[in-house]
This record gives structure tokens, sequence and C-alpha cells, in this order.
């Protein structure tokens, strides 16, 4: 929304407060950068991929591969690797079917003006 209404991302962040799983996230990163290794993950529910795009900001370090490692199993586990790999196979038949429509609507477009042009012309 706040794209939308012409906010650029950096002031967006001081609209928009980080969500519980960021807050947590950047935690743990403070530990990261110091290398001190994370405590096991005990709720396979939480979204993975927000931790690992923030720890990933982290120095390279044995804590960081290791943090990264045990999200990436959790994301596995969790089943939400599943849910993620069904969704962007059925996004690309949206995708084909959106085009598909695209190119029909541009050709009925053409189509009219080539009729309209010749009509004009007689």
């Amino acid at each position: 929304m706040l794209r939308v209404s012409g906010v650029n991302e950096d002031k967006a962040e001081y609209f928009v407060p980080d969500g519980i799983h960021e807050s947590r996230a950047k935690m743990d990163l403070e530990l990261l950068i110091r290398n001190e290794e994370l405590g096991p993950i005990t709720d396979l529910s939480e979204p993975h991929r927000v931790y690992e795009a923030i720890y990933m900001s982290a120095p390279d370090n044995d804590a960081k591969y290791k943090a990264i490692e045990a999200r990436r199993s959790a994301y596995m586990l969790s089943g939400q690797a599943k849910q993620d790999a069904a969704q962007q196979v059925a996004a690309p038949e949206s995708t084909d079917n959106f085009q598909s429509q695209m190119t029909s609507n541009l050709i009925q477009k053409t189509n009219a003006s080539n009729t309209a042009s010749l009509q004009s012309a007689r």
C-alpha cells in the first residue's frame, strides 16, 4: 500500500514495523554476527525463508552456516518446501493463460483496426 502511494522502501520501514518473525530473526542475527550458535528450532511452522533471508546478512562464519542449514532442514521437514513447489508449478499455468488472453486481445484489436482501416479506405 505504501509503495502505491509513492513511499520508497527505506521510508516504508519506518511506517511498517517488523513482524514477530522478522524481529526474532534480527535478534538471532545479532548472535550470528558474534559467531554465537543459535538454539534449536522448536516450531516447524515458522516462516523459515524469512529467517534464512535475514541470516544471510551476517558475516561469513560457522554459526551463520549452521543456522542457515538448520533453517533449510526445518523448511524441508515442515512441508513448506512442498507447498512452495506446488505454488510454483501452478503459477506458470496462470501466467500462460494470462499471456494467451493478452495475445488474443491484441490480435482482436489488430484485426478490428485493420478492418476499420479497410472500410475507411473504401
